[in-house]
């Protein structure tokens, strides 16, 4: 499975902030290789990952 994790600010929690976790993919993974980087150049971060399952790409759209 992969996950991001969202900051959301929480003023009772320590450091001011609570991180809920957002599915990705529930079949992926990170596997083997990890990158982080805006492959299209639209200025959103995509993920690339590799495993034994193959290589995906996630593209970031943006918050709607």
């Amino acid at each position: 499975m992969l996950y991001w994790y969202k900051a959301v600010p929480d003023a009772e929690a320590p450091g001011g902030a609570t991180f809920v976790p957002e599915l990705i993919h529930n079949r992926s993974g990170v596997g083997s290789q990890i990158e982080a980087v805006d492959f299209n150049g639209d200025g959103h971060v995509d993920l690339l990952t590799s495993n034994n399952r193959g290589t995906f790409i996630f593209w970031n759209r943006g918050e709607p």
